[in-house]
């Protein structure tokens, strides 16, 4: 049996920002994760601006400045998204106003004419309005992919609940593929096993398994089962293919934090419903580190856990079937017998 990882609740403050404005951030990741792919799904927008019109209405115009000069060469902009920029302070709609392609000459003249002679000026700075053409605000160095990667997965640690939910619901803008499913022969007796372990209160076995069977460090595993709010236990039991009853039995048990409050229980339930696998499973290639910092596999996957399950089923079968081997036993002793 593996002893308890040495990683309490409260020493896990110091593994995220929370308590930090995070919002600047995420803000910044999520433009840069979101330009990566070039055609979005319905879904996959309208989450994208849920999430970006919530941070947009809290963050200092600078971050909206730089948020817009992120999108503002990306032709597959959220509509909504770019009228509420342009709309904003003038140095906010600078980079769609001063160069984008995003609006229709139409368009710019419009709003020209309706936010007054500050937008009217950065118009008019357009190469289609005037030779003389203003310097435009330049965009932020964008984050390469995998660090932008890395990055949300620390974000997302230090999120609230509301913006966890719309980080998971938007994670398949994220151009990371999905770790390969779990296949169902392992994940199965796997969840049995989790849920045996989570009854009997036994974090360091559930932790060890989940960072094998998973491919994570131990440290990210227990921020998994440790995290006060419980959100990456249901991203684990999404990409397990949990069924919800055992998923709201392992909450309510396994981590104080999250179990004393049945109807918090109750909101991650849903939330295991409403996210989709594949996000998950995204959420799993961005939390897994590199192959050397895994924990060491013993012949493949974990297999303590899912042996002992295994082990308890055939010490639990009925005592019938056990007994229907011994005369055959017995007739193969005296068959060799002399």
């Amino acid at each position: 049996m593996h002893p308890p990882i040495a990683l309490p609740p409260d020493s896990l403050a110091g593994l995220t920002a929370r308590g930090a404005d995070i919002r600047p951030n995420l803000l910044r990741v999520l433009a840069d994760l979101y330009v990566q792919k070039p055609v979005h799904s319905e879904d996959e927008e309208r989450h994208f601006v849920e999430l970006a019109t919530r941070l947009l209405a809290v963050v200092e115009p600078q971050a909206r400045a730089a948020f817009a000069a992120r999108l503002a060469s990306f032709a597959g902009a959220p509509a909504a998204i770019v009228q509420r920029l342009v709309r904003d302070l003038p140095e906010v709609a600078a980079p769609i106003l001063t160069g984008s392609n995003l609006l229709a000459l139409d368009e710019l003249v419009a709003i020209a004419e309706e936010m007054g002679p500050a937008h009217a000026a950065l118009v008019a700075a357009r190469a289609e309005f005037s030779p003389l053409v203003g310097a435009a605000a330049q965009p932020a160095a964008p984050l390469q992919p995998d660090v932008a990667s890395a990055t949300l997965s620390e974000l997302f640690f230090a999120a609230d609940a509301l913006e966890r939910r719309l980080i998971l619901l938007t994670m398949d803008c994220v151009p990371v593929p999905p770790v390969p499913p779990l296949p169902a022969h392992v994940a199965q007796p796997l969840v049995l096993a989790l849920e045996q372990a989570a009854l009997m209160r036994n974090t360091g076995e559930f932790t060890a398994s989940v960072a094998t069977h998973l491919g994570l460090s131990r440290v990210q595993a227990a921020r998994i089962v440790w995290d006060p709010l419980g959100e990456p236990l249901v991203v684990a039991g999404k990409v397990l293919a949990m069924a919800p009853e055992i998923l709201q039995r392992i909450l309510l048990v396994l981590n104080p934090a999250v179990g004393q409050s049945v109807q918090r229980v109750y909101e991650l339930t849903a939330l295991h419903e409403e996210i989709g696998e594949e996000a998950a499973r995204r959420m799993l290639a961005i939390w897994r580190e590199p192959a050397a910092d895994r924990p060491a596999s013993r012949s493949g996957p974990h297999q303590p856990l899912v042996a002992d399950a295994t082990a308890r089923e055939r010490r639990n079968a009925p005592h019938a079937v056990r007994a229907d081997s011994a005369p055959a036993a017995s007739q193969a002793r005296r068959t060799a017998a002399p």
